[in-house]
């Protein structure tokens, strides 16, 4: 039974990345699509993919194999914290969603380039370097 629960998981993971890949690839193969707002989908769509590509190695490496816990557990806690950052990082691209429409309804003139800095800072942690 817990392993066609697994399978459920698994294939839906493995869905849910492709369908996502498919949605960044178009989102980079037209030109009329290269605005903030889709910079914005295109980070929350592939933080998505990473928490469903660490869950299902920490889920099927970790939770079903117990003697890999026991020979190497700090690979166990780097997964486990990259797992959860992750997974924080989902919480904050989706908040960066909604901080980008608000501060573009509220303050319609402001400068969309700082406006999507501070959002890598609130959804990766870090300001990647913008050409």
């Amino acid at each position: 039974e817990n392993l066609s629960v697994l399978m459920v998981y698994i294939s839906g993971y493995l869905l849910s990345a492709i369908l996502l890949i498919a949605a960044i690839a178009i989102f980079l193969g037209f030109r009329q699509l290269r605005c903030t707002r889709v910079i914005l989908h295109q980070h929350l769509f592939l933080s998505y993919i990473l928490t469903g590509l660490l869950w299902t190695v920490s889920y099927t490496q970790l939770v079903i194999r117990m003697e890999v816990i026991r020979s190497n557990p700090a690979w166990c806690k780097v997964v486990h914290v990259m797992t959860q950052y992750i997974s924080l990082s989902n919480y904050c691209w989706m908040f960066n969603e909604g901080f980008f429409l608000h501060t573009i309804i509220v303050h319609a003139f402001s400068k969309e380039k700082k406006l999507l800095r501070i959002c890598y800072v609130i959804g990766w942690g870090k300001t990647p370097r913008l050409s």
